[in-house]
């Protein structure tokens, strides 16, 4: 811009005109500047021209892949945006290191699973987003019923609704309501 547009303050005086009372002048400045044509059109050439700069090396990295890289970088960030907010990265009260590289690494996990979901509905009829559609599954759990202190205990799923079992078969997750499935499940779960 220092090329293009150079300018200075210069001193002036105003005249000011209440509208009661007398005139008086006030000191200020205003801006002078010139524009070097010249050095806009030199600049004007770049107009449209970006530059990419890797730090990859390698041959095999071609320029359609590295355009395509720089395009995914949105992604990115908001994958970070959806991990802090969406899955409630903070905050967290942890003061174990180890701790909170596990809390960190199944926020990653519930993101990726997110992420999966979201490009099984984009490839499906589904018109929910991810979030709706895990608000929607959310009611099917496993419940179990038995004594608090014995280990006696009966084991169900809650039924699913026709919009549940639609979503599942539509991206392509129909075998989660099969009856085999269902029993090995709740044969190995631990509660």
């Amino acid at each position: 811009m220092k090329k293009i547009i150079t300018w200075h303050l210069e001193p002036t005086v105003v005249s000011f005109q209440p509208s009661q009372g007398n005139s008086r002048d006030v000191n200020t400045f205003r801006i002078v500047y010139s524009i070097n044509q010249e050095a806009l059109q030199e600049q004007g050439k770049m107009d449209g021209v970006f530059c990419f700069v890797t730090n990859d090396l390698s041959d095999n990295l071609s320029c359609h892949r590295v355009i395509e890289y720089y395009r995914r970088k949105n992604k990115i960030e908001e994958a970070f945006r959806e991990i802090k907010n969406y899955l409630r990265l903070r905050p967290f009260y942890l003061t174990r290191a180890r701790r909170v590289r596990a809390h960190v690494t199944i926020c990653v996990l519930g993101y990726l699973l997110l992420n999966a979901l979201e490009e099984k509905l984009v490839s499906s009829s589904v018109k929910l987003s991810g979030p709706s559609t895990l608000e929607m599954l959310r009611e099917c759990q496993v419940n179990r019923i038995g004594p608090h202190d014995r280990e006696a205990f009966v084991e169900s799923i809650t039924q699913l609704t026709k919009d549940q079992v639609k979503i599942l078969n539509e991206i392509h997750l129909n075998h989660l309501t099969e009856k085999k499935y269902l029993s090995k499940l709740l044969r190995q779960s631990v509660m």
